[in-house]
């Protein structure tokens, strides 16, 4: 038993982290330190205990900390305040991303895994929580951007550095949230090109594939994202538009899961692809309202997007000279700059489905 219950109200609470060392020539261990208050003859005294933790190849050192942690509350009763000890990687996988993810997709929980283990961890892994601050936030983003990273890329770095921190503040564990007033950097510019018109209108009249022109014109002038697309199903055809309620990504439909409340939406869609999608539902083999448009022959689930774009488009632009990229990415930006002519920012916003909309200085 703890001595702490023991003796409670005659030995004073003391605070303690502990110590954590590598021991070890050949097989590294780590192997934690740390003191019991005793009494002996009604007398205080106090202990030293070592415990030996785990193989230093099967913990990172912040989950030794941390394991160390556990066992001085176990055997003292007291610890350390939590904000003094817990670092930012034990936090974002211990706390953060199991009370977020939940509200992810899988696009979004493989991205930002992606963008933790890449730009904030190995800097900001094993620092306490309790010891950052707004200037160590501001020159940690200045410095992405100094590297020559994208201004997407800092831009979500930003983002999960604060969503970390709001959590963490509302569970008492930090006084207030230290990247509340930090700015965005100038950051690398990054081409984002469109696709002119002439090669949009030589790309189309060169694809004789039924299904694949129609899939193309959907990215040409409805602007789907590559989820959007080959998520839709019969049901979501009506004749003179279509309605986007699902996502797939990586081979798996998403029924009634989109990017964002906004996206959820009709799309009007011209002659031209009315009477695409009727030649397409002729030569489907199944066309009831929950069969997908675009399954895969081999598995009958969602196609793959850039598989499809790499062998069913991309060689016939490469033969025709077409030297912008030829992806939904584009498609869709290039849709948005047309539009723009064609109605107020905020038709074009409901139109693609977007959070928010930049009028693009570029024309095509």
């Amino acid at each position: 038993m703890s001595p702490q219950p023991i003796f409670a109200g005659s030995m004073q609470d003391r605070y303690q982290r502990g110590r954590v060392e590598e021991r070890g020539s050949r097989r590294k261990r780590w192997y934690g330190h740390y003191f019991v208050y005793v009494m002996e003859n009604g007398v205080e005294v106090r202990k030293h205990r070592g415990v030996a933790l785990g193989a230093k190849s099967d913990l990172r050192k912040w989950e030794a900390q941390e394991k160390l942690r556990v066992i001085i509350e176990r055997e003292t009763g007291t610890v350390e305040p939590v904000k003094d000890v817990v670092t930012f990687g034990w936090f974002y996988d211990k706390r953060f991303e199991p009370m977020r993810k939940g509200k992810w997709g899988d696009a979004t929980r493989r991205g930002n895994a992606s963008d933790v283990r890449l730009y904030l961890r190995p800097e900001l892994g094993d620092k306490p929580l309790g010891d950052f601050d707004r200037y160590q936030c501001q020159t940690f983003i200045n410095a992405l951007a100094e590297k020559g990273y994208s201004e997407s890329v800092v831009a979500r770095c930003k983002t999960m550095l604060w969503s970390v921190f709001d959590i963490a503040l509302d569970l008492d564990l930090i006084p207030k949230n230290p990247m509340a007033k930090v700015s965005m950097p100038t950051c690398k510019a990054t081409p984002k090109p469109v696709i002119d018109k002439a090669d949009v209108l030589r790309l189309i009249q060169s694809i004789t594939d039924v299904r694949d022109r129609l899939i193309l014109l959907l990215g040409v002038f409805g602007g789907t994202r590559s989820s959007e697309a080959f998520g839709i199903q019969w049901g979501c055809y009506k004749g003179d538009h279509i309605e986007i309620r699902n996502t797939a990504y990586r081979g798996r439909l998403h029924e009634w899961r989109v990017k964002r409340k906004a996206s959820f939406r009709r799309i009007t869609i011209p002659p031209l692809i009315q009477r695409a999608f009727e030649q397409w539902k002729r030569q489907s083999p199944d066309t009831s309202a929950d069969a997908l448009v675009f399954p895969s022959a081999k598995t009958g689930r969602p196609m793959w997007p850039g598989v499809f774009l790499q062998k069913r488009i991309q060689p016939i632009a490469k033969t025709l000279g077409i030297s912008v990229p030829v992806t939904f990415q584009v498609l869709r930006r290039s849709c948005t700059t047309r539009n723009q002519k064609n109605g107020s920012l905020k038709d074009v916003q409901v139109h693609m489905g977007t959070a928010q909309l930049r009028r693009r200085a570029t024309s095509t």
